[in-house]
């Protein structure tokens, strides 16, 4: 409930369409076991693997499925009569079921299928909400004893101490030196967030059917909720601030490349990080942090300013942002809209996209230029009857280089077309690519191993012979070309045959 059980994210069967719904959460549990890439109790990351195994468990405990479970515990004692986590949904509340939409001027999508239904299947009105956060503020009301639900408030896992914590279920939102407690959640098609102040008896709860463009959904609902509460809660700036020399020292500190705790590690879709997954920090021209992956209200930089040592706040903004520093290096940092539930790492230099990513562009590039050049090259000796410089040996692998280049590239391409298809309709995780995505993992083992190869040998053959220096020069080239190839392959998961992911 904590969100730290340290499951990387897990992504195969989450998202579907199929009007017969998932399979019984057992199964889906027992067949998709993502790995264990923190130790418990250390890092927030947020995993609906991990809260439908707490599904799960509330199952097998009561002897009841889940849906079973809620709609007698829940549903029935707060008169939630319009709510259910049932997939499909029943027939009497179909005909009020919301369309939902990629974007709003699109056209509608079916109802979402989730596979780990306790993590993301409720459908409810906006009334029946209002009926779950009374219970909360109420105490628990009918639904929990006043013990229960001060535990499930009141418990805060402290990771970096100067923003937001994750409580039990739902993330700790402070704002405006008012206790705030929520919870968030985002399908393909709709964006919701429920908020609740507990010492001042008021929730919140809004509910998106369409994912907007760049994100704005998230940024919609930070504003919603600082803005109630600078209406009904306003609050003088009281913020300290950081002289200017240490502020620029910590500043610095902070620059570097970082992965997201909640992140894909041992599949495949880790490559991903090379494409943007990995973020950065960098210094603006005053100096201050620059931090992009998630930017204002209209799109625009952040304004961070230190106000107490290792915490910055945004000028435009409510929100936050704190480093955990350790021997004088950032270790972790987070922003209070997402710091309950995720933090962001140093990446090691080894994987690191700074490096990585335009290493691996030249390197396509080196060998896409080398297997068009093949070809270009006998047209042109064709067209003026002459002929090729090498013979034998150093001809066959010649050609051999040159093939292993073209095949390394295309089975490069080949993955950014398998993602890309995925990532575009995220109800192709189930499973109905499996045939490509094994075929892939074999063409990268033999294509990069292959292609290092080839090109050590030809490279020692270029030199044996003393050939020119631009020959030289690149059959290096293609050696390292290979090796980038070969270490991507091997570092991001491209070579294997692991089908949970």
């Amino acid at each position: 409930l904590t969100h730290t059980a340290g499951f990387e994210e897990s992504a195969r069967g989450n998202f579907g369409f199929d009007p017969k719904g998932p399979p019984p959460l057992g199964e889906v549990l027992k067949a998709q076991k993502p790995a264990r890439i923190f130790a418990p109790g250390t890092t927030p990351a947020y995993s609906n693997h991990a809260t439908a195994i707490a599904g799960y468990i509330v199952a097998r405990v009561s002897g009841m499925s889940f849906d079973d479970y809620v709609d007698r515990n829940i549903f029935g004692r707060l008169g939630m009569t319009k709510s259910s986590f049932r997939q499909p949904l029943p027939g009497h509340l179909q005909p009020i079921m919301s369309r939902g939409y990629k974007l709003g001027s699109g056209e509608p999508v079916p109802f979402e299928m989730i596979a780990v239904g306790p993590a993301g299947s409720l459908s409810a009105t906006g009334t029946d909400m209002a009926k779950f956060m009374l219970a909360h503020l109420n105490q628990g009301g009918t639904l929990l004893r006043p013990e229960t639900a001060r535990q499930m408030h009141e418990t805060k896992l402290t990771i970096i101490p100067a923003v937001n914590r994750m409580a039990l279920g739902f993330y700790e939102q402070n704002v405006n030196g008012h206790s705030v407690i929520g919870h968030g959640g985002d399908t393909m098609l709709f964006h919701s967030y429920l908020w609740l102040f507990p010492t001042d008896g008021v929730g919140v709860f809004i509910s998106m059917n369409s994912s907007g463009k760049d994100g704005a959904t998230g940024a919609i609902r930070n504003a919603i909720l600082a803005d109630f509460a600078d209406r009904y809660f306003p609050a003088a700036d009281t913020d300290g601030r950081v002289d200017a020399k240490t502020a620029a020292e910590h500043a610095r500190m902070m620059v570097g490349t970082y992965n997201n705790s909640r992140r894909m590690e041992t599949n495949f879709l880790k490559v991903m990080e090379l494409a943007g997954g990995q973020v950065k920090v960098t210094l603006n021209e005053k100096g201050g942090i620059v931090f992009g992956m998630i930017p204002g209200l209209g799109g625009q930089e952040r304004k961070w300013v230190e106000i107490a040592p290792f915490v910055w706040r945004d000028e435009d903004s409510k929100q936050r942002l704190a480093a955990k520093v350790v021997d004088g290096k950032v270790v972790a940092f987070s922003l209070d809209m997402i710091s309950p539930f995720m933090v962001f790492e140093p990446v090691p230099a080894s994987r690191s996209s700074a490096w990585l990513t335009p290493a691996l562009l030249l390197s396509l590039a080196a060998l896409a230029g080398t297997a068009l050049a093949w070809p270009i090259a006998a047209i042109v000796r064709r067209r003026y009857g002459a002929t090729s410089a090498l013979s034998g040996k150093a001809l066959r692998v010649h050609r051999l280089t040159r093939g292993f280049a073209a095949f390394a590239v295309a089975v490069i391409v080949g993955w950014a077309v398998l993602i890309g298809a995925m990532m575009s309709d995220y109800s192709l995780l189930g499973g109905q690519l499996d045939w490509a995505l094994t075929l892939l993992q074999t063409l990268s083992l033999v294509g990069f191993v292959g292609l290092v190869g080839v090109a050590g040998w030809n490279g020692w053959i270029v030199w044996k012979a003393k050939r020119g220096w631009l020959a030289r020069i690149w059959s290096v080239v293609l050696v390292l070309a290979g090796l980038v190839l070969l270490w991507v392959g091997y570092a991001f998961h491209l070579i294997g045959f692991n089908l949970v992911y």
